[in-house]
């Protein structure tokens, strides 16, 4: 994202990360997702892995996801 420097860490997980969250539907662009990445990067590889588990599962299980 733009507030990462292109070579940190952070920008290294969103790049690998990025493209499987979008493809589940998760919005980027959206104001409270980028405000939430920009103010902590601690866990985020955690965070990433996980919201594509939850959203993968529920997808699965016909749940809306909010």
């Amino acid at each position: 994202m733009w507030f990462w420097s292109a070579d940190s860490v952070e920008q290294e997980l969103f790049d690998l990360y990025a493209p499987a969250l979008r493809s589940l539907g998760v919005n980027f662009n959206d104001e409270q997702l980028q405000d939430t990445l920009e103010a902590s990067s601690y866990g985020l590889e955690d965070a990433f892995r996980s919201g594509i588990v939850v959203i993968r599962s529920r997808q699965l299980n016909h749940q809306r996801i909010t």
